[in-house]
């Protein structure tokens, strides 16, 4: 060890020697005739080198200028940095050779503060590597299946001898692969080995809209490559590029590969890493084989992002890290094979997603996941960003959208967009609430309510988008597809009868779409031969609209094959469930169109759970009863009566009338199950599973009167809520008085007491109590609420 050092030593002594009278002159030459091919060499600045030889180098530094010159060469390094400028090719005369930088050693060492097999660009430094600009992805035309060596592209790809990889388009992400080319006809390519996977691709129509679901094929192969070496795979230390404040980088039809290093912290394949204002930085390329991400943004703002093809990675693919990043351009882009982190950097990269957004104002646009254990799209807005961004004056969860279009998921395990659980401050992934303001620091201030345009999710294990916030969403010409739920809005008001709601507008939902899939033998199918969402549960039902908390409001959609076998059970306006969770009785559906559906498929209300017994929404116009105005209620509960009609094949009755909701809660802490009595008899058993904050939801006619006999004993007090009560609607809740002394506290109209059950629904004031039965009658309506405690 001491002669290897000694031996370096010298090495970058002759380097700096040589190097010495070059500086005081600005030379310039190639690098054979200036520079050694091995040991240290310092590219001192002044100095312009062409590099025209293969060197293998223990280390290089670039002060000066190395240029590519006119024939294919090899840098073998175990680190470089760049202060100076490192060019090959520029943007009007791309480099046409071949580049290879590889990055050698055991990833274990630390030099100049960069830690091991890299490639740094300082400040002040340039990284201009200008390869030929070539299309990096398009999607089949055709269909390729298991034994095909020739496949159809929308659009010509590659050439002989390149490799591409073909996304995975059934519900495994294992059924990605890579396929080199032997022949190229225009956009047909013969490949040199069979596929072992079906790739799929076809076009669907329903009512005028179309489906497509078509596997997306990347480019692989650049002529300019930067590599970790082949010893890289054998602990997934590869080599990582990084870039600093104050550097200047364009990256263009290059292929970093075997790149990142598993479960280290910044050592990533392509990585700015805080620097600060990048406009004008660029990376156009491929990343293939990575360890750790495939591209990563950190604390730096300007960066555009541009039909980069990722291929198989570990934790998050394409990554903005701290939730400080804003004005970033991720645009066109391709993850394939994103899988979750077995030696996570953060909590979250055990769930990976193809792209994760921790701030919303960013433009992502046209991107597509095909592939991740987790999600497509995360867009997890933590309250202030982490790390070394961290920040009190930046509020990424109040933070409007800035562009989310056009993007497109399939083959994850959770959900194409995963709109919900951002990171604490010790990065742990919690609940959150989207809510952004006109003003982000001003919580008061208006809500801006996020729009998502042209947003397509089809096979995905449990939902095609998951969306939690305050502040409602707007989407619209979204398509969704095999999913086991189409979309779920966990859109909850940030006060009573607000006004923010979710809407889905002009979008298709499909139940089962012609890709049937090809199965392992050890999946399950439907007994249509169609591959189900989740093979460990073959008859869990099909959903397309899932609605919960709300409001929400689904218009001018059609909903095609969502139709029951004798396998499973599907419905297109269905239900989160099981759901724990009251509901929200302004849900609503107008101008739906149904193709070979079962138009609605509700839960059972067994088990006491609040969202089972609450479910409803009401047809605006007709288009799915027939009848303008009816609710759709869940059956046999608080909803549904002798005024209403049985849906038996829907698990659902069609009602006139209004309804609202009632929160109450024990202010001992307790849990709330209680039976619940409607005054014509009707009883149903509503359980709390909300822990100290026990609420249950009563949804009901309006003028109707409820009696709640908790189990066990009966608590020291009470708070109620009323919400989404109608104008002209109100209701009687009968509960318990405590025992011993007790007062009542009603804040709106008609707060006094009455002496008789029936001036209470004349509705001269709020409260009666029965001393014979030693029930407590309050009357709420929507300006009405309040409690009584001893």
């Amino acid at each position: 060890m001491r002669r290897q050092r000694r031996t370096a030593l010298v090495a970058l002594v002759v380097a700096v020697a040589l190097l010495v009278p070059l500086t005081a002159t600005a030379a310039s030459g190639t690098w054979s005739e200036l520079l050694p091919t091995s040991g240290d060499v310092v590219v001192p600045a002044g100095t312009e080198v062409v590099l025209d030889t293969d060197v293998d180098l223990e280390g290089l530094r670039i002060d000066g200028t190395v240029r590519c010159g006119s024939q294919k060469v090899e840098i073998r390094a175990r680190w470089i940095l760049v202060n100076g400028r490192f060019e090959c090719g520029t943007a009007d005369e791309p480099y046409r050779r071949r580049l290879t930088i590889v990055l050698t050693g055991p990833g274990t060492g630390n030099f100049n503060g960069y830690g091991d097999k890299y490639l740094v660009v300082a400040a002040g430094g340039e990284l201009l590597l200008h390869g030929k600009s070539r299309r990096t992805w398009t999607t089949l035309a055709e269909p390729a299946r298991p034994g095909d060596t020739k496949i159809v592209l929308a659009k010509p790809l590659g050439t002989v001898g390149d490799w591409i990889a073909l996304a995975p388009t059934n519900y495994r992400l294992e059924q990605a692969e890579a396929a080199r080319i032997a022949v190229k006809d225009g956009a047909v390519l013969t490949l040199e080995a069979p596929l072992g996977e079906e790739h799929w691709c076809g076009e669907d129509a329903y009512a005028g809209r179309t489906l497509v679901e078509c596997a997306e094929v990347g480019l692989l192969t650049h002529k300019i490559q930067i590599k970790g070496d082949p010893g890289s795979d054998t602990a997934g230390l590869g080599g990582h590029a990084m870039f600093l404040e104050g550097s200047t980088v364009h990256i263009e039809g290059v292929l970093f590969r075997r790149m990142g290093q598993q479960g280290a912290l910044g050592r990533y394949p392509v990585h700015w890493h805080m620097a600060a204002n990048s406009e004008g930085s660029i990376v156009r390329s491929a990343v293939w084989e990575s360890y750790n991400r495939f591209v990563t943004i950190h604390g730096t703002h300007g960066i555009e992002v541009r039909r980069v093809v990722g291929f198989e990675t570990l934790g998050h693919g394409f990554y903005l890290e701290d939730g400080g990043e804003t004005g970033n351009q991720i645009l066109c882009n391709l993850a394939i094979a994103v899988r979750g982190a077995p030696d996570p950097v953060t909590p979250s990269d055990i769930d990976a997603a193809g792209f994760w957004i921790s701030n919303p104002d960013n433009v992502v646009e046209g991107n597509r996941a095909a592939g991740a254990d987790f999600a497509g799209f995360w867009l997890g807005f933590p309250e202030h960003p982490r790390g070394l961004s961290s920040t009190n004056a930046v509020w990424p969860r109040r933070t409007p959208l800035l562009s989310f279009r056009r993007n497109q998921a399939h083959t994850v395990g959770f959900a194409g967009l995963y709109v919900d659980g951002g990171e604490a401050q010790n990065r742990s992934v919690v609940t959150t609430w989207y809510e952004p303001r006109e003003d982000p620091s001003d919580p008061d201030s208006d809500q801006v309510v996020p729009e998502i345009r042209g947003f397509t999710a089809w096979k995905s294990q449990h939902y095609g988008a998951w969306i939690r916030t305050f502040a409602g969403v707007e989407m619209s010409n979204a398509r969704f597809a095999d999913n086991w739920r189409s979309l779920y809005l966990a859109n909850i008001p940030s006060g009573p009868d607000n006004g923010n709601v979710g809407v889905v507008t002009d979008s298709l939902f499909v139940g089962t779409s012609s890709n049937h899939g090809t199965p392992e033998s050890w999946e399950r199918v439907d007994v249509n031969g169609h591959m189900v969402p989740q093979h460990w549960d073959t008859d869990a039902p099909l959903g397309g609209i899932a609605f919960y908390d709300g409001p929400m409001r689904v218009a001018d959609s059609v909903f095609a094959d969502f139709t029951s076998n004798a396998t499973r059970d599907a419905g297109a306006l269905s239900a989160l469930f099981p759901n724990p969770f009251s509901i929200s009785v302004r849900n609503e559906a107008e101008a739906i169109t149904f193709v070979r559906s079962k138009r609605v498929l509700f839960p059972d209300i067994g088990g006491g759970r609040l969202g089972d017994n609450g479910t409803m929404f009401i047809d605006l116009d007709g288009s799915v009863t027939g009848t303008a105005g009816a609710v759709v209620t869940v059956r046999q509960s608080l909803l549904d009566d002798g005024d209403c009609t049985t849906k038996g094949a829907w698990n659902a009755a069609t009602c006139p009338g209004s309804y609202a909701r009632m929160f109450i809660t024990r202010e001992d802490g307790g849990d709330l199950d209680a039976d619940v009595v409607r005054d014509d008899g009707r009883s149903v058993f509503l359980a709390s599973e909300q822990g100290w904050q026990s609420t249950i939801a009563l949804n009901g006619r309006a003028g109707r009167a409820y009696t709640v006999d908790p189990s066990g004993s009966n608590p020291s007090g009470w708070s109620f809520w009323g919400d989404e009560i109608p104008a002209g609607g109100a209701i009687v809740i009968a509960v318990p008085a405590p025992t011993g002394s007790w007062t009542v506290e009603i804040w709106g109209p008609n707060r006094g007491s009455v002496a008789s059950r029936a001036a209470l629904d004349s509705g001269t004031a709020g409260w009666f109590y029965d001393s014979a039965t030693g029930l407590l009658y309050l009357r709420f309506t929507s300006a009405a609420r309040g409690g009584i405690a001893e």
